[in-house]
Formats: C-alpha cells, structure tokens, sequence
C-alpha cells in the first residue's frame, strides 16, 4: 500500500508541474495548443493507417492465395473479390503511398507548427516578465540580482518554451499514436494485444519511477550551476579592472571552471539516464516480439493469422520502440522544466505590483510648485528611515543642490521626488495634487536623469540623443532636427559633433567609448532636453570627472538656468554653490536650506564640508 501511495504521488507531482507549466501559457496559446492536438491526432491516425495497408500487401505479394483473417484486415477480401489480384495490389501500392505522401507533408507542416508556437509563446513570456520587471517596485527592483534577472528573461523562458512546450507537443503526439497503434493491436488479437498494452504500461511506469528522481536531482544541479556561472562571468567582466588589481584572475577562473564543469557533467549523466528506457525498452520489445510469435505457435493459430500477426507485431514494434523512447524523453525534459517554472511563477508573483501606463500622446502641462510635506521613506525590512520628516518646496527654473555625508539620504530624496519610491509618510504633491500611483510614469517624462555613469547605446550619436523619446516617427524631419540642435547648443555638444568623422551618424561603442566623461554627461543632458524634460536632475554627475572636466559640465548647467528646474546631487561643493537654494541633509533629515552664503553663516556641517574640500 506504501509503495502505490508513493507511485501515486509521483505521477501526482508530474501533473501538477505540467498544469504548472501550462499556466504559464494564456488562454489564446491553449486554443492555439487544441488545433495542435487534432494535427497530432490526424497525423497518428495517418501513420497508423500505413502501418496496416503495409501487411497485407506484403502478404499478398508472397503468397495471394492466403490473406490475414484478424479483424483489422477484413476490408481486403471483399475488394479482391470484386477486383483482380494484380490490379489491386496496384491500388493498395497507390494508396499506401497517397497516405505516405500525406504523411510526410503533415508532419513537417505539423512540426513547423509547434515550433512556431513555442517561439510564440517564449517571445510573449519573456517580453511580458521584461515589463513586469521594469514596471515593478522600485524599491524591489533595486534589492535583484541583474544576473538572476537575465537568466529568468533569456535562459529559464527560453528553456521553458523549448524543453517543456515542445516535449509536451510531442508527449502528445507520441502518446496518441502509441495509444492508436496497441488500439490495433487488441483488435487483431485481444488476448496478445492486451498483454502487450500492459506490459507496455507497466513497463513505462517501472521506468518513470526509477529514473524520475534522478532526472530531477540533474535539472536542480544545472540550474543551481549555470546561475553561480552566470552570476561569476557578469561579476568577472564588470569588474575586471578590481579583478586584475588585486590578482584574483585564477580565483574567478577556477570558481567559474568548477560551475561549468558542474553543468556541463550535469547535463552527459543526463543524457546517460534519459537514454536507459530506450536501451532497456528495445532488449524487452525484441523479447516481447519473440515470446508472441511463440504464444501463436502453441495455441495452434492459423498460418495465415500467424504470419499477419508476426507482420503486425513486428512493424508495431519497430514503431513503437522509438515512440516509447521519446515518450521517457520528453517525460524527462518536461521534469527537467519542473524548477525552472517554479522560478518563474515565483518571479511572476513578487512582480504582481507594477504601475500603470503611461499614455504616450499625454500632454504635460505646466506646473508650478512640487511640495514635499512632512516626507519619510522606511524601507521594506530595514529598522532605520532613509527619510524623516523633510519638507521642501520645487519651483520652475531654479537650481537646487542637494548635499550632505554619505548615507545622508541624497538618493532617496531624489527617488521621492521623482516617483520611482512613495512615501512611508507625508505627501509629494504637484500643485496641491498628491502624486498617486497611477500618475507616477507619467510624471516621470517631465525628468532628465544625468548619472555617475550615464546609460548610452551602442549607436549613433542622434539615436543617444533621441533614446527615450516614443513618439518620434522620423529622425529626418524639420521639427526633429531643430529640437536636436538646441539640444547640442545647451549640452554644449557642438565640438563633440564636429570632432566626431560622421558627426551626428558616429556610432559611439559600448557604453559610448568613443567618448570621454564629460562628453557622456553632456550627451545624457542633450537627451533629457530633446525630449522636452523641464526638471533636470545631476546625481553626482561629475564625481567621477576631473576638475577642468567638471568645469564644463557646470557651465552647459550655468546656461540651463530658467530654461529648466535643475536639481543637482554632488559631494563637490563647489558645483552647487551657485543654486538659488541647496539642502543640506545628515542622517535622513533636512539640517538646513538656503543659498550658500546663507549657509556658511547658519550651518556648521555644510560649512565644516566646505571648508574641509577648500
């Protein structure tokens, strides 16, 4: 009772990682899988019709005065009695190759069919979890590992709709012909034919017990494996300048070797543990084909009914031994799959919070006053508040500087303002309208973002500056042209243009290596006011840029002054003393704010600051 218990538990926990995995698929998707099915029931129906003209024609051939007399093969002697011998064997050698023939396109037409829908369905997976992603909480979004991130959109999708959609197709497939074939079987001979349909089921579940644990001991080693090999390539590579400094090359390598190595071993015991049902099936079918042959003999069957059953059996066989095998396969792929999907419903579940979209013909209308009231930001899991209690008022064409010792709350004020965080407590607010949730990326088109290190394509210097701009249709339009360069003229990118040997058309290499620090920072600035962004924000922009450098990043901002709101984060004073008004933060709060030489008389931190860089 134990061990039936445990059986049954197993075949339970197949079902439900494969309703786990077609619940990954949408309702269009499993309509579309229903025409497969009747394509894979057509085509089983198809081959099992030329596994039966076969037989008698052959028999015919060797001897015409004696056909088969199972069931199965009583259409033939009423059709010889009406048509001659010869002439029929022409018609049944026209027809078995009609059905061949048939056969053949179908199945490549059914093949393409399910090949298509699997990449249907990987392309939709993945683009839908790409904007679940993006569309999440900031908050969570930030805590992820990019690494884990990019192995769920590309590796464990594409595993999904290449190992667990297509074996399942083809489970199918397999299983419907399989089920048509000993169908005949019976048919011609109950009591053979029953033997076989159960030894075949007790043998396949004898088989599934006994190498499902393994199977899936190997799909959870590869998984585990190939994410620390992942995860060690992108930490290797983006930080190679650390990795060669500090002479850990041989580390990272014998780190990244034993991962691979682990996968790669992983996946040949695999193979060797979904090859043994095939190997064992083909000593049993050849058994089982023998031992039939036999059990003929001693109930004393007609020659005839002997040799069309040897002819059954021995072509079932031959078809069904690779049928079974591939079943025990695409069993063990679905398996392989089983954790792979659990990790993606997991992903689909924690990025069920997503904001709402933005339209993109919306028109941003002018504001006047963005107020921060009594504002405070915990974050999920921490005790200490990364805000507390701050109230601040943003008006049109001023400059703000936000400064302060690291840890102050630079960032996190910036992630309030701009609507990536909501507040634990307080309100940002627009006009005496509190920003809700539903508005937050709409909101965040007005915004130009500079960073330390600023995001640019691998493209053209035009396509960098229009990046994020949706509703351009034509780069070479008039309206399009004028906007980009007032653009270069206020980023100050007209030595960049004319430096560069196709100007506007120069690719700029990866990450915009063609280009130095403060070129990148003003192309991050030319794209923010292309795209009509009224709040400009620098978030240590120049800390990574020398002095001469970061004086011409200050000037393109001097000369941005009334033309937009800029808010500046820097830990280099001197870059903010200008603003019409800067915050000093300590500790999560708001010490003091006012112009600088407000400042150097009212406030110690902001003056020891300045007088420690001075």
């Amino acid at each position: 009772m134990f061990k039936l218990n445990n059986l049954s538990r197993r075949i339970s926990s197949v079902f439900n990682g494969v309703k786990k995995g077609l619940r990954l698929t949408t309702i269009r998707e499993r309509r579309k899988m229903i025409f497969l099915f009747f394509s894979s029931l057509l085509l089983a129906v198809i081959q099992t019709a030329v596994l039966i003209s076969i037989i008698p024609m052959v028999q015919l051939m060797i001897d015409p005065t004696k056909l088969p007399t199972q069931n199965v093969f009583s259409w033939i002697e009423p059709l010889i009695n009406l048509i001659d011998g010869r002439y029929f064997l022409l018609l049944l050698a026209g027809g078995i190759f009609t059905l061949i023939s048939l056969k053949a396109i179908l199945s490549w037409l059914h093949l393409g069919w399910v090949s298509g829908f699997s990449a249907h369905c990987e392309v939709r997976l993945s683009s839908h979890l790409m904007y679940r992603i993006l569309t999440s909480n900031y908050s969570w979004l930030v805590q992820q590992n990019t690494a884990r991130l990019r192995e769920h959109l590309f590796g464990f999708v594409s595993f999904w709709s290449r190992q667990f959609i297509r074996s399942f197709m083809r489970l199918l497939s397999d299983l419907m012909l399989a089920g048509i074939i000993v169908a005949v079987l019976i048919w011609a001979n109950p009591l053979s034919g029953l033997i076989v349909a159960v030894g075949v089921t007790l043998f396949a579940t004898a088989i599934f017990v006994f190498v499902r644990p393994k199977i899936l001991e190997i799909a959870a080693l590869k998984r585990k494996s190939i994410l620390m090999a992942n995860n060690i390539s992108i930490e290797a590579i983006f930080g190679v300048k650390e990795v060669k400094m500090a002479g850990a090359e041989d580390e990272f390598s014998a780190l990244f070797y034993e991962q691979v190595s682990t996968y790669a071993h992983g996946d040949a015991d695999g193979q060797k543990w979904v090859q043994l049902p095939r190997i064992t099936l083909e000593f049993f079918a050849y058994a089982a084909l023998i031992g039939t042959a036999t059990l003929i003999t001693i109930l004393d069957a007609q020659s005839a009914e002997i040799s069309g059953l040897v002819f059954l059996y021995g072509l079932s066989t031959l078809r069904l031994m690779p049928i079974f095998s591939t079943v025990v396969s695409s069993l063990a792929n679905l398996m392989s799959a089983f954790p792979i999907i659990e990790d993606l419903e997991k992903l689909i579940a924690v990025t069920t919070l997503t904001e709402t979209a933005a339209p993109k013909d919306v028109v941003l209308l002018p504001w006047e006053r963005i107020v921060l009231e009594q504002v405070s930001l915990t974050y999920e899991g921490s005790q200490r508040s990364a805000i507390s209690d701050v109230s601040l008022i943003i008006e049109p064409g001023k400059s703000y500087g936000v400064v302060g010792p690291s840890g102050a709350g630079k960032s996190s004020l910036i992630d309030l303002i701009v609507g990536l965080l909501a507040p634990s407590k307080g309100s940002v607010s627009v006009d005496a309208n509190i920003l809700k949730a539903e508005e937050r990326r709409t909101w965040r088109r007005r915004f130009g973002y500079v960073s330390q290190k600023p995001f640019l394509l691998d493209a053209t210097l035009r396509d960098n500056i229009i990046f994020g701009s949706h509703s351009i249709t034509n780069q070479n339009s008039e309206e399009v042209k004028q906007r980009i360069s007032r653009a270069i003229k206020l980023a100050h990118l007209e030595q960049v243009v004319e430096r560069l040997p196709k100007g506007l058309s120069s690719r700029l290499g990866e990450q915009g290596i063609l280009l130095s620090g403060g070129e990148r920072q003003r192309v991050a600035i030319a794209r923010a006011l292309f795209r009509g962004a009224d709040i400009l924000i620098l978030d240590e922009a120049t800390s990574s840029l020398d002095t001469l450098i970061e004086q011409e990043v200050a000037s393109s901002i001097r000369t941005l002054h009334g033309e937009v709101t800029t808010i500046i984060v820097s830990h280099r004073l001197k870059l903010v003393e200008n603003c019409d008004e800067i915050w000093v933060l300590n500790n999560a709060e708001l010490v003091e704010r006012g112009a600088h030489s407000k400042l150097m008389e009212t406030c110690d931190l902001y003056h020891r600051m300045v007088m420690q860089i001075t």
